[in-house]
């Protein structure tokens, strides 16, 4: 894609125009990092949740990630580390997984 995603003209500045050009990228990509996440975790919700701290990491790390040279690679290095950095749930037998917001305060 041709966004131009994350191309400040400071280190800080962070306009109208670069919220507009972040929101597109998240929009042409958000089918995508949906498959990933269900891909690493099997689970649609907790897919959802993974997504969305992507995002909010991608967004307050904007200045490294204007740095990369493969957004979309950037995107996916965050989107596992937020799985690998999930707690994993041990409440569950015979399906051992990642918590979701139920089952995180049981003991593990």
């Amino acid at each position: 894609m041709g966004v131009e995603l994350l191309a400040g003209e400071d280190g800080f500045g962070w306009s109208a125009r670069r919220d507009a050009e972040f929101t597109e990228y998240v929009q042409a990509r958000l089918t995508w990092l949906r498959r990933l996440a269900y891909l690493l975790c099997q689970d649609w919700n907790r897919a959802d949740d993974l997504v969305q701290g992507t995002v909010t990491r991608l967004y307050v790390h904007r200045g490294r990630a204007r740095s990369a040279d493969q957004i979309d690679g950037y995107v996916r290095g965050i989107l596992v580390r937020e799985f690998l950095d999930a707690p994993v749930c041990l409440g569950a037998p015979g399906r051992p997984g990642r918590c979701s917001a139920r089952c995180a305060g049981r003991a593990r």
